[in-house]
Formats: structure tokens, sequence, C-alpha cells
């Protein structure tokens, strides 16, 4: 019978959540310094793709009779190249199957029908997925996609035939799973060293997960969590009450009633967004060294889960698949085509706006 894919939290003694907390937070402050000044580098190419004004990308000053238009060149160029790149490197019709094992032959056919409707829409749907990573690297320099397998339960009713001819009608919590494959949309969600060739080869890596505070609960119910209940999820509060006043505005919180962190409802509580530090990378554990994944909750340095990465997958290998535009020795992310043909498009902008 097939094996049911591990989901629960290795146990850990309170020293080692405690050293694997400390070194999860810290890898992840010293890789957002790291990122600042790719920031500025994704800052200046989203703005030259949106269209923004020549004097702010360039920081120019323009005399009042000259223009200050942005004739759209670069958005031009990166939609024409990828919508040729998704052509010619996203096309499901080209797979074909070269057997490799003795089974293989009789089922080549069928392999290949399988795998088509694996990726389409009926499943796994990648191709907005394709589409979004395509789109990071040219205007970005660089693109990342998350596997994973994903497990999830849904009430369902189950009609079950009778002998009077008719249904019963059975009510269960069905567990569902199936493969995913997921473009990471904000880059910045992507946490490294500066330095490396490939993402396999990363001393380690931060994938920072979106989450709410009903989904920890749910993954301390089904034990993917550990240390997560109510009173942990009440903590933070604060933290909450910080992020709805930055959303709404002082005053306009004033003006709510949220005035302190005691103000803020169970519902925006449980609607909160909680970032959740996904840690890949080497541990030693009762004299293992191996790779492993850490989940860890930064404002309140909660160690959620842990588990070795062949416990995930049988390769052991990091769950991401990607890497730059351009490449740049030595360095994970590479550059942009929007950087590349940024100083022939500033030219046409400031020679348009010179006559006009």
């Amino acid at each position: 019978p097939r094996l049911e894919p591990e989901l629960e939290s290795d146990k850990f003694s309170i020293e080692e959540m405690k050293d694997i907390v400390k070194m999860v937070v810290n890898d992840a402050t010293n890789d957002i310094e790291a990122l600042s000044e790719w920031l500025v580098e994704k800052k200046k190419d989203i703005q030259r793709y949106e269209g923004e004004r020549p004097s702010i990308i360039e920081g120019l000053q323009k005399r009042r009779w000259q223009s200050d238009r942005n004739l759209g060149l670069t958005a031009a160029f990166c939609d024409a190249y990828q919508a040729t790149l998704l052509a010619t490197c996203f096309n499901p019709d080209t797979i074909h199957f070269k057997a490799s094992e003795f089974n293989d032959i009789d089922n080549r056919d069928l392999l290949e029908e399988f795998t088509k409707w694996g990726i389409g829409p009926s499943e796994a749907n990648i191709f907005p997925e394709v589409d979004d990573f395509i789109h990071n690297r040219i205007n970005q320099g660089f693109s990342v996609f998350y596997v994973n397998w994903k497990v999830w339960y849904e009430w369902v009713d189950r009609r079950i035939p009778n002998k009077k001819g008719s249904y019963d009608i059975k009510t269960e919590n069905m567990r569902f799973e199936r493969g995913t494959i997921n473009n990471i949309d904000n880059l910045e969600d992507f946490l490294c060293p500066t330095y490396g060739k490939n993402v396999q080869d990363l001393d380690h890596c931060i994938h920072i997960l979106h989450m709410n505070a009903d989904d920890l609960l749910d993954y301390s119910k089904r034990k993917i969590f550990s240390n997560i209940n109510e009173t942990q999820i009440k903590k933070l509060r604060t933290a909450c009450f910080d992020y709805r006043v930055k959303q709404l505005g002082e005053e306009k919180a004033h003006q709510l009633g949220l005035k302190t962190s005691a103000d803020v409802s169970s519902l925006d509580l449980r609607l909160f967004p909680i970032d959740i530090y996904s840690w890949y990378g080497t541990y030693e554990k009762n004299g293992k060294k191996e790779r492993y994944r850490f989940h860890v909750e930064p404002i309140t340095r909660t160690f959620c889960a842990g588990k070795p990465l062949r416990k995930i997958n049988r390769k052991g290998k990091y769950p991401f698949i990607g890497g730059p535009l351009i490449r740049r020795p030595g360095l994970l992310r590479g550059k942009s085509l929007s950087k590349l043909i940024a100083p022939a498009v500033d030219a046409f902008n400031n020679v348009f706006n010179q006559k006009s």
C-alpha cells in the first residue's frame, strides 16, 4: 500500500528549540541585510517596467519647457520577450516519454497522457505559475519555484447506495493530496546568502510563509506545528495592533477605537497576517548531520516544527527550482532584461523629452 506523506513535526528538546530559533532568526536578519543592494535594483526595474517618469528613475531635473514622459519601451521589450519565452519554453504537447524501464515500453502513451493531465488545469494548473516565473526572471533577473506536496482536509457528503434504490448521505472529513508548483511571486519572501551559484548549493535558504492565526491553529491540531495554541496566538495581539495602525493610519485607527492592543478584536487577530520562517539548511541531531526544514515564528520567537528533508522528499533536496536570467559569476540573483536595456531606453526617453 502507498505510504502517506509524514506531516507531523519531529520532537526536539527545549534547548534544541532555543538554539534553532536563534539560528534561524540570525540567518534571516543577515539575509535581509544582504538583500538591500538587490532591493534598490529591483525598485528601479519595477519603475522602468511600470513607466515611471524619467526624472524619478534617473534623478534628473527638468526645465519647465521639457516633457517628462516615459515612452514605455521597457514594458514593450519585456512583454514581447516574455511572450516568446513562454511560447517556446512551456508547451505540454511536446512532452514525449523515453522508455527507461521494461514497464515503460507498454505504458509510454499512458504516461504521456497522464503527465499532460497532471500539469493541466484539472490538477496542478502550472501555466499561470510558469507565466509568473518567466515574468519575474525577465523583469527582476531572478525567479524561483516552490515545489510542494499539499495535504488538506474538507467536509464531503458521500452518497452511499442503499437497498431501497436511493442514497444514504454520510458526511466525512476527507483527506486530499496533490503536488503543487508555485512561483514565489514576491522575491523578498526568498532569503538566502548573497553568494552562491545555484539554489541546491546554498548553505541555507529561508522561505517566508504568510499565514494567519486560523492556519496556525489548524496546523497545530494536525500536529504539523507544535508549541502553537490560543495563548500563543494572543501574544501576537501587540504585533497585530501595530500592523492595523500602520494599515489604517494612526488618526483613522483612533477614530475606529483602536488606541491600545487590547482594542484589537478577535476577528482582527484571526485575520492578522503572520510570517513564518521556513528555514532549510544543514543541522546536526543525535550525531547525524543532514539537511533539515525548520518553521519558526519570529515575533514571539516560537519554534513551530522541524523535520529532516529526507522525510519530506526522497532525494533530500531543497524544494526550490530557480535561477537568474543573466548570470553574474558567484551570485544567485542575476541581471534583469530591464537593467540590460536601461541605457538605450533612458537615452530614447531623454532625447524625446529634450525636444518636446
